[in-house]
């Protein structure tokens, strides 16, 4: 006897369409996230390319401009586009950063983000 065959050789059916059922049965129990607005990390080094040029051409410190990227492609890869803008904006209320240049780095965020 074959797996899967009754004795008159024909397929057994239900059991394998049962199976398959079970399976559709967990994808429809998933809970539903809705998509956010990530920085798109296949596009990380030209990203970080050209903030770092947006930030030569400011007013930063230096010393903390590399703490600065890291903290914009944390928070855009990890929490969401939202929160690094809310941090682009907060650093330039703060007068860290120039109103011009939070400007450029908010349309760099938006240039290169995905829904995930």
């Amino acid at each position: 006897m074959i797996f899967g065959q009754d004795i008159n050789g024909v397929l057994d059916v239900a059991n394998r369409r049962t199976r398959f059922t079970k399976a559709r049965n967990k994808n429809r129990n998933r809970p539903v996230y809705e998509k956010e607005a990530k920085l798109n990390l296949r596009n990380l080094y030209s990203f970080e390319y050209l903030l770092r040029e947006i930030l030569a051409d400011s007013s930063m410190n230096e010393d903390f401009t590399n703490a600065f990227i890291a903290n914009v492609i944390t928070k855009g890869s990890r929490a969401s586009l939202k929160e690094a803008k809310d941090y682009v904006r907060s650093l330039a209320k703060e007068g860290v950063l120039e109103n011009e240049t939070s400007d450029e780095i908010i349309q760099l965020l938006d240039r290169n983000r995905k829904y995930r």
